[in-house]
């Protein structure tokens, strides 16, 4: 996950300490922008040009440079300066960094304001002619592209509109306006001071936490500076970001003192960073303790009274006892039924995540709870040395649904089928090297984590495994040029999931396919997400090219079909078990020699988890789930590219996806369209910084389809969903409209 960090232009920072810190971490990780400000050096430029700049105040108490052109010019220089020695000092460490402004490639958009209103002798005054404004939107592509090709951007807080015409912007607001766009979890300010102080004069009243409900309090206590760096901690935190940092850039390690929460923490603190509520939650849970021990001395003797307490107070802070690896979303979970869950509280919400694609048949399916409760009364473990009903006719399943592949390993989830498919690719073909894709996801166990790209999954387990590489999707003379002859696997998803729902072209993928059978290398396809139905085929592999020259509406954002792509290796999980956990690698016997003791999971093939996934494909056979998702998939995307209107003018830029794993690009971030969606009752998922993910149950009926593409469309379109056209709405057999 992107972080931001936004250095102060006040003199004395930027000094070798930060330099060398911005160095050590940039080592560590690719998604670092950082910006700047100018402002003493701007101050100083104007002085000796014999124009000293001059301040004003806004009638919200907001101290402003005034800006006219003489004084844009001085601003740009002085930025352009303050840039350069940035890059030079980054430089000089062995980094890559990219001197740019905003205006640079159209990197940030905003609005310029050529009239500012100032209180002068205590009279309001309009100074026109101004050349400053606001960010209001970033081009993240340009900005992934430029990570991607391993550069750092470093970034002047200059910005254009539409016209071209350039403007002075904030540093801070311009940081804020970033970390909001790239969907970051953490913004940090460096400043020189520790940070907000209840008095400026007195560094040992550094207030260290502020939560995102006391800015109020935060605001009141920023003078000078601090007030404007408090106002883009606001906007920040409203726009989805995790938290917001303050801290002195003179420290010794300024950076990483930051990042340990030294200074001030704005919103989410970092030593909960699982708990976005933790002022009331820790004040429920000592309420809820204060009556467990009330109830534990009052009836000592009775047991079950004194746990249901203490019961009581961990639900009321349910992430007290968490390992804090997950972010958590304030919500406590407590039943479902089809499309939808419950809350501790009896709220109902619509759920289009299947908890990342799980829940296949959604909640509590009759059918899966049967299966659950006749195989637990007969049998729950069993390991693989000893056969079982249950898991041979799963395997016999398995091997039809993915014919020709006729061999099948079973595990407990997504990411041990895909270390299942490296070891076998190192054992079958000899050679370590393992080719995968910018933007892949495939889980966190250490040779799976060697696979994923998001350098946020991996920067703090590395140094990961030798061998492997990332190539760009699409991109056939990288790959060419990646598959050489120590390499043994190539691992790649059909659709993307973590990667912002994107498939992968069905010529790269032929071609992919291919190059590996002229090279002798493994060919796997990483299905956790997209197979057992989710795409409209068994597995998006399986489907067939529609015509290359389609027109119809649907055939621009449609993700094609893949024709015979025939895979070595195909890993399964997620739906395949409805909810209970089970995984799955499935290969050619002609190719993967049995060889006793190579692999084995105590847990894998359990026949709790096979009657579970029997009962799962028994459904999708029965009920047609399938062939209905695929319908309903199609349909649900054309209704939401017809009301969204993807492109130029509107606030989504495409609408894509195959099945029920859809995804909604947004020119903004997608993290406060989330948590709209929460408080009005639907969950949904993200799926990088601007994209909305939709994974609802196979089972969910067009009616709540229906409502969740209403309520995404409120959510994304505000006032102007109103009035976005229906397009041909039919009633249905109910009297109700439904979506076209």
């Amino acid at each position: 996950m992107t972080l931001i960090v936004k250095i102060g232009g006040a003199a004395g920072i930027g000094g070798d300490a930060l330099l060398d810190d911005l160095a050590a971490l940039a080592r560590r990780r690719d998604d670092l922008v950082l910006v700047h400000g100018g402002s003493d050096e701007t101050t100083r430029l104007q002085q000796a040009l014999g124009k000293p700049a001059r301040f004003v105040t806004s009638p919200s108490g907001q101290q402003s440079r005034v800006c006219e052109r003489d004084d844009l010019e001085a601003f740009l220089m002085a930025t352009a300066l303050v840039n350069r020695r940035l890059v030079e000092g980054l430089t000089a460490r062995g980094l890559r960094p990219m001197g740019l402004s905003g205006a640079d490639g159209g990197l940030v958009r905003g609005q310029r304001k050529s009239r500012v209103r100032a209180v002068q002798d205590g009279r309001q005054r309009v100074l026109r002619d101004q050349w400053t404004g606001r960010p209001e939107r970033v081009d993240t592509e340009l900005l992934e592209r430029l990570q991607q090709g391993g550069l750092l951007p470093v970034l002047a807080p200059v910005c254009s509109d539409d016209s071209g015409d350039l403007f002075n912007v904030d540093g801070d607001r311009l940081a804020a306006r970033l970390a909001q766009d790239t969907g970051a979890e953490t913004l940090v300010i460096l400043t020189n001071v520790p940070g907000l102080l209840e008095d400026p004069a007195r560094p040992e009243t550094l207030v260290a936490h502020v939560p995102s409900e006391r800015m109020d309090d935060a605001a009141a206590l920023a003078k000078g500076r601090m007030a404007k760096k408090i106002l883009a901690a606001r906007e920040a935190l409203a726009g989805g970001v995790a938290r917001v940092i303050l801290a002195d850039a003179r420290s010794e390690h300024p950076l990483a003192d930051a990042l340990a929460g030294r200074g001030t923490v704005l919103g989410q603190p970092l030593a909960d960073a699982t708990n976005n509520a933790a002022p009331a939650n820790a004040a429920n849970a000592a309420n809820a303790a204060n009556a467990a021990n009330a109830a534990d001395t009052a009836n000592a003797p009775d047991a079950p009274d004194a746990a249901n307490a203490a019961d009581a107070a961990a639900l009321a802070d349910p992430t007290s006892f968490d390992a804090g690896f997950s972010g958590h979303r304030g919500l406590t979970l407590v039943r479902g039924e089809g499309s939808h869950v419950w809350d501790a509280n009896g709220r109902r919400y619509l759920d289009a995540t299947s908890m990342f694609g799980v829940a296949s048949l959604g909640h509590a399916h009759p059918a899966l709870a049967r299966a659950l409760c006749d195989q637990s009364r007969r049998l729950v473990s069993c390991f693989a040395s000893f056969a079982n009903d249950q898991r041979a006719s799963l395997l016999r399943r398995l091997t039809q649904l993915l014919a020709p592949l006729d061999r099948v390993f079973l595990c407990n989830s997504g990411t041990e089928a895909v270390e299942a498919a490296i070891k076998t690719a190192r054992r079958v073909t000899g050679r370590h090297g393992v080719v995968a894709l910018t933007g892949a996801f495939h889980g966190r166990t250490m040779g799976a984590l060697s696979a994923t790209w998001r350098r946020s999954h991996r920067e703090t387990f590395e140094p990961l495994l030798d061998g492997f590489a990332h190539v760009r999707p699409g991109d056939i003379e990288a790959l060419d040029a990646a598959l050489h002859a120590d390499v043994g696997l190539l691992l790649l998803e059909i659709v993307q999931g973590e990667g912002g729902v994107r498939a992968l072209d069905p010529g790269y993928l032929r071609a992919a396919r291919r190059m590996c059978r002229e090279r002798g290398i493994l060919f796997a396809v990483d299905e956790v997400q997209t197979g057992v139905g989710r795409t409209g085929d068994f597995c998006a592999y399986q489907g067939v090219a529609g015509p290359a020259d389609a027109t119809s509406d649907d055939s621009q954002a449609r993700v094609p079909h893949i024709q015979h792509l025939d895979p070595d290796m195909v890993c399964l999980a997620k739906g395949l078990g409805g909810g209970v956990p089970i995984g799955a690698l499935a290969f050619r016997s002609s190719q993967v020699p049995r060889q006793i003791g190579t692999h084995g999971s105590t847990f894998g093939g359990n026949p709790l988890a096979c009657a579970a996934a029997l009962a799962v494909l028994d459904t999708l056979e029965r009920d047609g789930l399938t062939a209905r998702t695929a319908e309903h998939g199609e349909r649900l995307r054309r209704w939401l590219r017809q009301r969204l209107r993807p492109g130029a003018g509107s606030p989504v830029r495409d609408v894509r996806g195959l099945g029920l794993v859809i995804g909604v690009e947004l020119r903004d971030a997608a993290a406060p369209v989330l948590k709209r969606l929460q408080q009005r009752g639907v969950l949904v998922l993200g799926a990088g910084p601007r994209v909305v993910r939709l994974l609802p149950p196979l089972t969910c009926s067009w009616a709540d389809l229906q409502r969740l593409g209403e309520a995404l469309v409120q959510e994304i379109m505000g006032a102007d969903s109103s009035r976005a056209p229906a397009h041909d709405a039919p009633a249905d057999i109910s009297g109700e409209q439904v979506l076209s």
